[in-house]
């Protein structure tokens, strides 16, 4: 679980605890695309605090790290990506001045989307779509990854997991995909058995016990039909290239 500091409603969003600092930046990335605002992730290293920053593309991190300066005891980066050390008694101070920095430069009433890059029938989702897919990596600050729009599956099965995410089973003609919702526990009430619903995810390939399998980290859901952008790109061409249109992102937690 994240930190109490973690306002919802807050420009930026800034916690910290006792994790690995391998695992900082990874969190401060994920923290930051769910929640469409900068993020800083801390480990807590005793009287040290070294912190992981990510940012949505409004704030410019190394700008805004330098307005900090003079509470940090080192700093670095640039706008996308940066990270600093601080002392445990000068975080206060710290987030503060950062949420009001964060403030000034955040849009009003942000709206979360999301840009489809491919858009296929649940049919055509397979390890070849995965390979091409992974042909786009690095993925990163500038280059984000690829998102696809998957039309067509059945609800078999939702349910709320631990640590407020949801998990489904989706049935296409034959077989099942796995999905996970991450910070969207809202999802398994909104979903029943049998509804069908088109999805936007990452498509992903996961490894248990020596069997190998595809699944879904899904960002957006609809029932069937409701993603007309996403069904018209799929008759214009089966494999659309480049950047499509953006569609009303899954709230995040």
């Amino acid at each position: 679980r994240i930190s109490p500091d973690a306002v919802d409603d807050a420009p930026a969003t800034i916690v910290r605890g006792p994790w690995p600092v391998g695992i900082v930046g990874l969190v401060a990335s994920r923290l930051a695309d769910e929640r469409r605002r900068p993020a800083i992730v801390g480990a807590e290293l005793g009287s040290i605090i070294r912190a992981s920053c990510r940012s949505s593309g409004e704030l410019h991190l190394a700008d805004a790290l330098a307005a900090c300066s003079d509470l940090l005891l080192r700093h670095g980066g640039h706008a996308g990506a940066a990270g600093f050390e601080i002392r445990t008694e000068d975080w206060p101070a710290f987030r503060e001045r950062f949420i009001a920095l964060a403030a000034s430069t955040a849009p009003p009433d942000p709206v979360p989307s999301l840009s489809i890059d491919v858009a296929v029938h649940a049919r055509d989702v397979d390890y070849a779509l995965h390979r091409d897919l992974l042909r786009l990596a690095p993925c990163g600050v500038g280059n984000p990854e690829p998102l696809v729009a998957i039309l067509g599956l059945t609800v078999t099965r939702a349910r709320e997991a631990d640590g407020g995410h949801t998990q489904l089973v989706l049935k296409r003609r034959l077989d099942v995909l796995d999905g996970i919702a991450f910070g969207w526990p809202e999802l398994s009430h909104e979903v029943a058995e049998g509804d069908s619903i088109d999805v936007v995810a990452q498509l992903q390939s996961r490894r248990f016990g020596g069997i190998e399998s595809l699944q879904l980290q899904i960002r957006d859901a609809a029932p069937s039909g409701l993603h007309p952008e996403a069904r018209a790109m799929l008759e214009a061409a089966p494999v659309p290239v480049g950047p499509g249109p953006a569609v009303q992102a899954a709230p995040a937690s």
